[in-house]
């Protein structure tokens, strides 16, 4: 744990703001879909670890580690985008896995594990997913229609690297982990700042604000910073002007 909390101080003191600019935002009503701008071909093959905590002030709590892993393979003969995440807390750990298409980034299959066992697996067909969940030893089969346009959740980071935001500054797209509610988001792209990485390499980014969007009610969603030059999600954080604040932000690449 201790060292831990090193690295978290440094990665800190790494991504502290040089410059800052802040940009104007255009009506929501005329913020275009994701699914009509984004270019799938700017989706990089990476693989790299996120640190994410809860900051107040001078105290850090509730550390955990999110090793990611992004390549290009194929499912069932499509060409596709596999996407593996392992989160590590307070010596649990859990793994899920995606693949989407390569090209329109829609899902194609989903995978849950705690610890071994596998607990959820969705596999998707013409707007309709299936879904099976196993507690205790037992399967739950559901089946349910999806928008054509959603996206996965588990790859937020890789639809955003698909958008340009010099070109587009706002987008709003759906997502969905299965056996939850979908979620529609409106993002905009607010000011810009240069970020220090955790290897001391200085990195021009855009600025996202994200809101959530529900039956007409708009909530708040974070921020994050982008990669000017390759789209890549660097840091999130829920407020950026207090100092309380929930943060997730990368700290190796592999």
């Amino acid at each position: 744990m201790n060292k831990l909390f090193s690295v978290v101080s440094l990665s800190l003191f790494l991504f502290f703001s040089l410059t800052s600019k802040i940009c104007g935002q255009i009506p929501i009503n005329d913020i275009p879909e994701l699914t009509r701008v984004f270019n799938a071909d700017r989706i990089e093959a990476a693989n790299y670890k996120l640190m994410m905590y809860n900051q107040n002030k001078d105290t850090i709590s509730r550390i955990t580690v999110l090793k990611r892993d992004i390549s290009r393979e194929t499912y069932q003969s499509v060409p596709c985008i596999r996407i593996t995440e392992n989160n590590q807390s307070n010596g649990s750990n859990t793994r899920s896995m995606i693949y989407i298409d390569a090209k329109i980034l829609r899902p194609l299959y989903y995978e849950y594990s705690e610890g071994d066992t596998v607990t959820q697996k969705a596999s998707f067909e013409n707007g309709n997913m299936t879904l099976i969940e196993t507690r205790k030893g037992i399967e739950k089969k559901t089946q349910a229609v999806i928008a054509t346009k959603i996206f996965l959740s588990n790859c937020f980071s890789e639809i955003l690297q698909a958008n340009d935001f010099s070109k587009n500054p706002s987008i709003k797209f759906e997502t969905i982990t299965p056996g939850r509610t979908a979620n529609q988001f409106i993002v905009q792209r607010i000011g810009e700042k240069q970020l220090i990485s955790f290897n001391k390499q200085a990195i021009d980014c855009w600025i996202l604000k994200f809101t959530r969007l529900d039956n007409g009610k708009e909530t708040p969603a974070g921020y994050r910073f982008v990669d000017k030059n390759n789209g890549k999600v660097l840091l999130f954080k829920t407020l950026i002007d207090s100092d309380a604040f929930f943060t997730y932000q990368v700290f190796s690449f592999n």
